[in-house]
């Protein structure tokens, strides 16, 4: 599911990968790969240009801007 919701992030389904993103958490909140799944709910709020996505976007670049997955929220959160 984790790599279904990274595609739609890629093909700029912005939509389809917050919502993945969104079950994903449901179903594994404290999974082993909880932080590539937050990166990528963020970079999808920041494609939707979703109010409070930068604040998000910089808090977590914050917490783990050297993380390999920050890419994926510098990628689509430019102003951060």
């Amino acid at each position: 599911a984790l790599a279904e919701a990274d595609g739609a992030l890629a093909r700029g389904e912005y939509a389809r990968a917050r919502e993945l993103a969104a079950s994903i958490a449901r179903t594994y909140p404290k999974g082993q790969l909880a932080l590539e799944r937050e990166a990528i709910a963020i970079a999808a709020r920041c494609g939707l240009r979703e109010p409070g996505a930068g604040p998000a976007a910089l808090e977590f670049l914050r917490a783990h801007a050297d993380a390999a997955v920050a890419t994926k929220v510098r990628a689509r959160c430019p102003e951060q």
